[in-house]
């Protein structure tokens, strides 16, 4: 759109099949265009708590404060003071629009006032803290876990419960974690990877024959497998036991294994070792490098 209001239609693909344009949104329905933001259906939910909050915490403030007040009659006179904090005389309007020198009378911490003769204070009891806050607090964020599906333990990084109910919560935000992640590398990393290992090939950085002649060459030189963070261990010993055991009946493979306990790389952990084992033989039993100088 330029300052004239005029579009430029921008397709997909260019001329020579090239992707321009890369559009990352999660489709619902046939057809649709627009992309829903992951935190649409609970938007409103979180600004009702967050106001929820606020009103909560002030009213906490305002009953934290206690202020005293004693009732003089017609025949012990006033002094008109507050004591504390919030000292002061001010000018305020009457009834017939003159100005008369009177007290400001304000909540404060530990204040003290006298009022006029024939007033009377009533104090609003806010009862707060409120006891049912933190049980609502919880219920609405268990909705909102829900909708995001994320369990209640992840959403609050509170792991309270025992070894078995934490290790569920994780296994089961990470069936969420792993399918929009493969979601992202298929629609944003595998074709940017692809765009630039072409350009690599076009330019002369790289050689791979067959590349540009060959659909089924280019296909197997494009091919990656793109890994994220590993998951997080609640018990370590538990989750390298079950590794070691799928490893030898066969369920998993070393290099799988290690990327998702850690992600390390299983060849370059192999050649870590090597050198470490070579160091290992270089060590004496009591720590000591031996010298390979000749005395």
């Amino acid at each position: 759109k330029n300052r004239h209001n005029e579009y430029t239609r921008i397709p997909i693909f260019d001329s020579t099949g090239r992707r321009q344009i890369l559009k990352i949104n999660e489709k619902e329905r046939v057809n649709q265009l627009r992309g829903v933001p992951l935190l649409a259906p609970v938007l409103e939910i979180l600004s009702q708590l967050s106001r929820f909050t606020n009103a909560e915490l002030m009213n906490a403030v305002v009953s934290a404060m206690f202020t005293a007040f004693i009732k003089q009659d017609n025949n012990t006179g006033n002094t008109g003071k507050i004591g504390g904090v919030g000292d002061g005389i001010f000018q305020k309007p009457n009834g017939s629009g003159k100005t008369y020198e009177g007290t400001e009378l304000s909540m404060g911490y530990g204040n003290f006032g006298v009022l006029e003769p024939g007033q009377d204070l009533v104090f609003a009891n806010p009862n707060r803290p409120n006891s049912r806050f933190e049980v609502f607090f919880n219920a609405m964020l268990k909705q909102i876990g829900t909708a995001l599906e994320i369990p209640f333990e992840v959403l609050l990084a509170a792991f309270n419960a025992s070894y078995s109910a934490s290790r569920a919560a994780l296994l089961e935000v990470w069936k969420m974690y792993r399918r929009r992640r493969k979601w992202l590398a298929k629609k944003f990393c595998q074709p940017i990877f692809e765009q630039v290992i072409e350009e690599a090939v076009l330019k002369g950085y790289i050689d791979l024959p067959g590349f540009l002649e060959n659909p089924i060459a280019k296909k197997a030189y494009l091919g990656a497998v793109w890994y994220g963070n590993s998951p997080g261990q609640i018990d370590p010993v538990k989750e390298v036991t079950a590794s070691v055991v799928k490893i030898n009946n066969g369920l998993s493979t070393r290099e799988r294994e290690a990327t998702e306990l850690n992600g390390s790389d299983w060849n370059e952990n192999l050649d870590q070792l090597g050198i470490e084992n070579k160091k290992k033989k270089e060590v004496g039993l009591d720590g000591n490098i031996k010298s390979s100088k000749k005395e």
